[in-house]
């Protein structure tokens, strides 16, 4: 035997002649473990962590480590070397994580450890930069706010989570089509292939590079011959009532009289549609002038002209301009508008394929511009100069031009039959891509810039689609090992994966769930926890990984979880948590496997948390009423299920939801509790009386509904799926609808990203039992320092609270004078 001790596949291996018959003793007694719950009169049995063969015995790597020392053999492979590019810069507070787990994997060994980080833990423009929000409407960078919808490049909302602010160089990108715009060298351009020029870059995916990088690229990526472009994007918006014909507004606008509701028009069609127009809306139509080209449109004597009105109430009269609500409707209403103007004030260019559109207005032709390029159409806007003869005098004034052009040309419902466009022509060119050039703009200057959720993609006032920096795999890129990452929730499971095509788009994806086994030339792999501890694989099947990531680390403590890592044994270890601390005292169980914690951060005081402490008080002495079981224990069960099934404690609940929306609009909450029937009367009530956007997020649903629930201004949740892994980075508010002893993993839900003030609604009942669980609440409040104020369902409707000071005064017990030591026995008989 040439060596006693080695790292092999089934852990760190010790011969047994090597050992004592004490350290065999203390082995078994060590590593046989026992969980504790507490206040259950039913204790688990213990368990073993480690296994025991004929002549040797297994046990967890660390363990080993520690009471035995480093091993002398390694028997277990580095690895499969992979090369894979981490996308993005580690911020500041990140660096040092980093630098701290590199360090501890410098052992012949390997080696590795935990990260015990709670929750929460570049794209930039120069100023006046216009982006595109949600509704349509269009923001200079520097008048972002936390809370924001910014329009993604799939037509979704994409939310302002953080903001950035900072000196640095900037530069100026360019588009050969189109408005430029200033940039810092760390914003990331989202670029589109216009070829097949490699195997990473394919005709029409999309580049995320940083303005660094892109400088830094060869010069036949700058020239005439470059393959990466800029793009722009249609954008779908839901469909609006609008009160006037969108076709009408588009005459209206090209040939319509600015103070009245008469339009001028030499064509046929346009004569027939105003008279089927005037007939549906009960109006009057007669020629006003003498050239009979003007048409008039009125109401019979003594009725409103309800065009007119309309025209006035959207301030339209001697302003023209296309409103939002016509500019940011469906796809239809925006054709029918845009076929309007070009019936009035357009014409055929480009051979029958595309229009030309000038104005005097600028206003109004870059509404008309917007409106093409939402509807995916190229549309740049040029300045011009035209001439006229004005009563024996030539007058020349500056006008604003476009053409519009593009796939689908002819689709725009026009009338007239001389302005229909041909079908654009078989060989189509991308015409909403262009070249761009970037350019130093200045040695320094401010930069504005945020963090947003989805794919971080958003759109500029122009449609350009542009992208945002994050924090991602950086350690599996590091240490260039492939990697296996064990989860135990499904919804973690695509959690992983949309990150990993996010920060490492080069990395193939693999994945063991159930019967699917697929691992053979991936470069990370995504593997179910309930899997890999139930199921029986070739001890060399792991062979290949050099780093094993385990999220929410805690977990593998219990006992069918802690058997996958004596199955998966790896040179480098890495456990991820906000939660290190069990409650069932077996936190030392995973430190065994993955290793010490070599980074810990504490949250400061910054969090700036509020807590509003409610207590619910009732006159129904029923439920005020504790249920307990034959031991004379209170059920807590039942209680819960009384809380719950009491509508005046769910309505009370209601009401509060609607006064905190009332008080602050722009909160997005999350109601938690463990019981789903009040969770469903809630929800169910939200939507019926139209308070707000509502959306479930509970176990069983698919990974889709999960991210639908995600936008909703109300996300109803157990405590279950806030426990682990949750990500809505928007979120800003927590109602603790049910009471529960251990919050810490759910108030870090809002603390993932810095909000001006994360809320917390503690409801409060003054049953026993759950005034215990408020005080073990109140220690963790009180920890983190965070304000509590509190009030009862009485008060709270009439805005009265009253501060909740950390440490109460109470007064000492005294004792009479000449009571000490008396004897309390009647001596006389």
């Amino acid at each position: 035997m040439s060596e006693a001790t080695y790292l092999g596949n089934k852990g760190y291996t010790i011969y047994k002649e090597c050992l004592e018959v004490e350290d065999q003793k203390f082995i078994r007694e060590k590593l046989t473990v026992k969980p504790y719950i507490p206040k259950s009169p039913v204790q688990p049995p213990s368990f073993c962590v480690y296994a025991e063969g004929h002549n040797k015995f297994y046990l967890p790597k660390y363990f080993g480590v520690e009471h035995f020392g480093e091993p002398e053999g390694m028997r277990i492979s580095d690895g499969d070397d992979i090369s894979i590019t981490f996308k993005g810069k580690l911020r500041d507070y990140q660096e040092p994580i980093v630098e701290a787990y590199m360090n501890s994997t410098k052992n012949k060994w390997g080696g590795g450890g935990l990260l015990d980080i709670p929750c929460g833990y570049g794209k930039c423009h120069g100023i006046d930069t216009p982006i595109m929000m949600y509704d349509g409407s269009v923001k200079m960078v520097q008048d972002i706010k936390i809370g924001d919808q910014l329009m993604g490049d799939d037509s979704t909302p994409r939310n302002v989570l953080s903001l950035a602010r900072g000196r640095e160089k900037l530069y100026k990108v360019i588009p050969r089509k189109g408005e430029s715009y200033v940039v810092n060298e760390s914003h990331i351009l989202s670029l589109k292939c216009a070829t097949n020029h490699s195997k990473r870059m394919k005709k029409n995916s999309v580049i995320d590079i940083s303005v660094k990088d892109w400088l830094n690229l060869p010069k036949s990526f700058h020239g005439r011959a470059g393959v990466l472009y800029g793009y722009r994007v249609p954008v779908e918006f839901e469909y609006k009532w609008v009160d006037i014909d969108p076709y009408f507004l588009g005459l209206w606008l090209g040939d319509g009289n600015s103070r009245t509701t008469s339009i001028t028009t030499v064509d046929i069609e346009i004569e027939n549609y105003l008279t089927e127009f005037a007939r549906k809306e009960n109006m009057n139509i007669r020629r006003h002038d003498k050239n009979n080209i003007g048409w008039a449109l009125s109401t019979p004597r003594g009725k409103p002209n309800h065009v007119l009105c309309h025209l006035k109430q959207l301030n339209m009269i001697n302003n023209k301009h296309i409103p939002s609500q016509y500019k940011c409707n469906s796809r239809e209403v925006q054709l029918h508008v845009l076929a309007g103007l070009i019936d009035s004030d357009g014409s055929l260019i480009n051979g029958h394929r595309g229009y030309d559109i000038i104005q005097k207005n600028e206003k109004l032709l870059d509404d008309i511009i917007y409106i093409a390029r939402s509807l995916g159409f190229a549309a740049y806007k040029k300045e011009c100069k035209k001439s006229c003869m004005y009563k024996g005098e030539k007058r020349e004034g500056t006008y604003f031009r476009t053409n519009i052009h593009g796939p689908g040309i002819e689709d725009i419902p026009v009338k007239v039959k001389r302005k229909m466009c041909k079908s654009e022509r078989k060989q189509i060119k991308d015409v909403l891509k262009t070249r761009i050039v970037v350019i130093e703009h200045e040695e320094e200057g401010d930069y504005y810039g945020f963090t947003l959720d989805g794919n971080n993609r958003y759109l500029l006032g122009d449609f350009q689609v542009t992208h945002n920096t994050a924090m991602g795999l950086y350690i599996s890129a590091a240490l260039k090992k492939k990697t296996l990452v064990i989860v135990h929730k499904s919804f973690l499971l695509n959690q992983w994966i949309e990150r990993i095509r996010e920060f490492v788009p080069n990395a193939k994806v693999g994945r063991i769930q159930g019967q699917i086994i697929d691992i053979e030339g991936k470069d990370i792999v995504i593997g179910m926890l309930q899997s890999l501890s139930m199921k029986n694989y070739p001890a060399s099947m792991f062979d290949s990984f050099g780093l094993t990531i385990v999220d929410e680390c805690h977990h593998i403590s219990s006992e069918v979880f802690s058997r996958s890592l004596l199955k998966v044994v790896t040179k480098y270890t890495l456990g991820l948590s906000a939660t290190m601390n069990r409650k069932d005292g077996l936190t030392d169980v995973f430190k065994m496997f993955l290793g010490d914690v070599v980074y810990k951060i504490n949250r400061e005081t910054e969090d700036n948390v509020l807590i509003k402490r409610i207590d619910y008080k009732s006159n129904d002495e029923e439920f005020e009423e504790t249920i307990y079981d034959y031991r004379g224990n209170p059920q807590y069960s039942s209680m819960i299920t009384k809380l719950c099934d009491y509508n005046y404690r769910s309505e009370f609940i209601l009401k509060v939801i609607q006064k905190e929306l009332e008080e602050k609009k722009d909160q997005q909450i999350m109601l938690l509790g463990q019981n789903k029937s009040i969770l469903k009367y809630l929800h169910d009530a939200i939507e019926y009386r139209n308070i707000a956007t509502v959306g479930y997020y509970v176990g069983g649903m698919k990974e889709e509904d999960l991210k639908i629930s995600e936008r909703k201004k109300i996300v109803v949740a157990t405590y279950a799926m806030a426990a682990e892994g949750l990500d809505i980075k928007s979120l800003t508010t927590l109602m603790l609808v049910t009471p529960r002893t251990d919050v810490v993993q759910a108030v870090g839900r809002i603390l993932r990203v810095k909000h001006e003030r994360p809320l917390v609604v503690d409801f409060v009942d003054t049953h026993d039992v759950f005034q215990r669980q408020w005080k073990k609440r109140f220690t963790f409040y009180k920890k983190n320092k965070y304000k509590v104020i509190q009030t009862d369902n009485f008060k709270y409707m009439k805005g009265e609270w009253e501060d909740v000071p950390y440490s109460s005064k109470r007064k000492k017990k005294t004792v009479k004078e000449g009571s000490i030591n008396k004897c309390l026995i009647n001596l006389k008989l």
